[in-house]
């Protein structure tokens, strides 16, 4: 559910800046609830929190029309979700499948 009303507002700021940081955006959202779903906030705290703090900062630069620097820090956010869910996911006892 969450995810879904983070692309309905991801989607609406279509109209107010150029698509790549709205894309890496999304990509960034999918990605951290991937982890997330994987176990990461349990086993790989230190990534996940990361990836969400980045994910955060994307989404307040976007609002201030940074688009350049909002995707620098949306694509920060993806690598570190996607970091924190491989982490997750080969954790021991994690009981998440790739």
């Amino acid at each position: 559910m969450r995810l879904l009303s983070a692309l309905l507002v991801l989607g609406a700021l279509v109209g107010c800046g150029p698509d790549q940081s709205t894309a890496t955006l999304i990509d960034a959202e999918v990605a951290l609830e991937a982890a997330r779903t994987a176990g990461a906030p349990q086993n790989a705290a230190y990534e996940y929190a990361l990836a969400e703090a980045y994910l955060t900062k994307a989404k307040e630069t976007v609002n201030r029309a940074r688009y350049e620097s909002a995707t620098e820090f949306a694509a920060k956010a993806k690598k570190l979700a996607n970091e924190a869910r491989q982490k997750a996911v080969s954790a021991p006892n994690s009981g998440a499948t790739p």
